[in-house]
């Protein structure tokens, strides 16, 4: 079953204590000029521990920004006040165990315009 865990996303609440790492932004999307294919992306990233800790999984979230004449901004963050929404945990296939300031660094691949929308870790 690890297997099968391992390639799927899951939607999942995640506790603020559990954050391991500094968060990154992985794409930034512009909704009043983006494209079906503007959600095709890949975006290599790094990692730096701020507290030591086994490195199991990753999670993904958005933060909305909205430039009107009073401002509307919100995030779907663990760090943030819980709304409905959640966040995206992609596990990985060996925990890694980190040390404040160590990094992790990969590439991730976001897809969804295709029918079959798996998210890819590399």
């Amino acid at each position: 079953m690890k297997s099968e865990v391992l390639t799927e996303a899951f939607i999942e609440t995640v506790p603020q204590n559990n954050i391991l790492t500094d968060p990154v932004v992985l794409s930034e999307i512009d909704l009043r000029t983006c494209t079906v294919t503007t959600c095709d992306f890949s975006s290599k990233f790094i990692l730096r521990a701020i507290k030591d800790g086994k490195l199991t999984s990753l999670a993904g979230y958005f933060d909305t920004f909205f430039d009107l004449p009073t401002s509307v901004q919100f995030s779907t963050g663990p760090h943030a006040p819980k709304t409905h929404w959640q966040q995206t945990v992609f596990y990985l296939k060996d925990p890694i165990e980190m040390k404040t300031g160590n990094i992790f660094s990969r590439s991730k691949r976001k897809q969804i315009s295709g029918v079959d929308q798996k998210h890819a870790i590399k």
